[in-house]
């Protein structure tokens, strides 16, 4: 089975997203573990690195993310916003916030806010990619239309008859006038809260799973109410990585 190029294009960016929000919850494990990857720890150790790493990194999860989401949009009040965007930003805000609670890790307001600068950025990106193929797309129909127009029989064709053995222009491109118009009817879409509620059940235990393994190493809460924020930002993530995976699918 041959695979339509813009299927395999979708595909692509939905695995792609997944595939990010994976990292990004790795990279949020190994901060609380104090276990981040070399070339990582090598960006922060440079003047105002960390800064640059938060809006790529959260840069480049809203760019895939709302790319994989095809640029949805929630209403709040008089506010359009990004689906994808408000599910980075409230992940983000919520891991932001729990680090507060842990004696090794310390809130700042200046991570958070160049990470609600990467989520911008990412959004902004997306949306010029989104609205340069869909020009290109509308380009490419507009051409096929007025080929098509060109093509098509006149009066003066279908008047004429045929040649013996011949099938002319006007048998081959003549609409269909007379036959009926058969619409499949449209398959409904089983409901997306199940994988939602997965994906937000598989985020969180896979937190508290890390937090876990981070007291195991030796690092203590201040409170155990520390757990909240993560576990919950964590599932926000998830819920949004089990949303690409019911649209990949259906």
């Amino acid at each position: 089975m041959v695979v339509p190029p813009h299927r395999l294009a979708r595909t692509l960016v939905v695995a792609l997203a997944g595939v990010a929000l994976v990292a990004f919850a790795a990279i949020v494990v190994a901060a609380d573990r104090r276990a981040l990857p070399t070339a990582i720890q090598r960006l922060y150790a440079w003047p105002g690195g960390d800064k640059v790493g938060h809006v790529v990194l959260l840069a480049a999860l809203a760019f895939v993310c709302d790319l994989a989401l095809q640029g949805r949009i929630v209403r709040l009040g008089a506010w359009t916003l990004s689906l994808a965007g408000v599910l980075v930003a409230v992940g983000i805000t919520l891991e932001e916030a729990s680090q507060a609670l842990f004696p090794g890790r310390t809130l700042s307001v200046a991570d958070l806010a160049c990470s609600y600068l990467g989520v911008y950025l990412g959004v902004r990106a997306a949306r010029r990619l989104a609205g340069a193929l869909a020009m290109r797309r509308s380009s490419v129909q507009a051409v096929l239309l007025l080929a098509s127009a060109t093509l098509a029989p006149t009066p003066a064709d279908a008047q004429r008859p045929a040649p013996a053995g011949v099938v002319g222009r006007s048998a081959t491109l003549a609409p269909m006038t007379d036959a009926p118009l058969l619409h499949a009817p449209t398959p409904r879409r089983p409901p997306a809260w199940p994988y939602v509620l997965g994906g937000a059940v598989l985020g969180g235990a896979a937190m508290a799973g890390g937090l876990a393994l981070a007291l195991r190493d030796g690092e203590s809460l201040a409170h155990p109410i520390a757990y909240v924020p993560a576990v919950a930002g964590a599932a926000a993530l998830g819920a949004g990585g089990g949303y690409l995976v019911y649209r990949l699918r259906f």
